[in-house]
């Protein structure tokens, strides 16, 4: 199959997921195969029980009980028995015209274009959840509302689908290198040692040669399996989490902008500066100002 798929980068307000399709899956034949399918639209799964596991663009990825499953356009799957889950379709911006009456997965159609957000980039393919009470509760009440259909069910839906969205962003950024127990790869414990070394050294420039020799890969390698295992590229990793500590030390601390440039690892405060509103769309001291006023 030829796969036509855009990439559009999306503005935060231009989500607005609507339900495509809703199930609950119980595969219980332990060993068999789905049929192996491309992914046309953004697939959210919450697995209830599983002994099985998932196979995505190349890699076999375990799926434990509590975990959710986040595919995208474009994506090549199929499931290894027994599992139980529910599984949503949806369509991002409301905006393909796809009819939730009779939409079928396997079917062919058009691929929704892969947006790109920092809000969806950093979602995982697996999560294991912190609080799977709470998403069961979602993914239950989606499937309630869509089999009721009345009146108010789609705007139910939309809004549990948000959550769910958001969560996902929220655990995704909290513990993000917990995530590598979901995937079955060597890379693991190496990965691990590099985000450590990374959280415990954000006052350093932290270049990638120096990371790939803390686990001996060249430095092309490292930035391969990082960003395959991660979803994100190592460099902007360690900005995401150079902003976030500055962000904490320009509201809670009076330490000039110098002084943090220098605890976060930037080589000035020029440096710095730019960075930080080019990610913040702020400088440090308007931010400063913004956030400061309400305190």
């Amino acid at each position: 199959m030829h796969k036509k798929i855009s990439t559009d980068k999306i503005h935060i307000n231009e989500i607005s997921p609507r339900l495509l399709t809703c199930y609950l899956i119980n595969l219980k034949n332990k060993s068999e195969e789905s049929d192996p399918r491309y992914v046309f639209d953004y697939e959210i799964e919450f697995i209830i029980e599983s002994e099985g596991m998932m196979y995505i663009n190349g890699d076999f990825v375990d799926i434990p009980a509590n975990s959710i499953v986040f595919r995208r356009p474009g994506d090549y799957t199929y499931g290894i028995y027994p599992y139980k889950c529910y599984m949503i379709a949806i369509d991002l911006k409301n905006n393909t015209n796809k009819s939730s009456t009779d939409y079928n997965i396997y079917n062919p159609q058009s691929f929704q274009p892969i947006y790109q957000h920092e809000f969806l980039d950093s979602i995982p393919r697996v999560l294991k959840c912190s609080n799977p009470k709470l998403f069961e509760h979602y993914f239950s009440e989606i499937l309630d509302a869509f089999i009721k259909n009345d009146l108010y069910s789609e705007i139910q839906i939309k809004a549990i689908i948000i959550q769910i969205l958001y969560n996902l962003f929220k655990e995704s950024k909290s513990s993000l290198y917990n995530n590598f127990n979901t995937i079955n790869s060597p890379y693991n414990l190496k990965l691990k040692k590099v985000l450590n070394y990374i959280e415990n050294n954000l006052d350093q420039p932290l270049p990638l040669l120096e990371l790939s020799n803390l686990i001996n890969l060249s430095p092309w390698y490292f930035q391969k399996i990082f960003k395959k295992y991660l979803g994100i590229s190592p460099n902007k990793y360690i900005l995401n989490k150079k902003i976030s500590l500055a962000k904490n030390l320009l509201i809670h601390t009076d330490n000039s902008i110098e002084n943090i440039a220098l605890k976060c690892g930037f080589k000035n405060a020029p440096h710095f500066s730019t960075s930080f509103k080019k990610n913040v769309t702020l400088t440090p001291s308007e931010f400063r100002n913004k956030i400061t006023q309400y305190f």
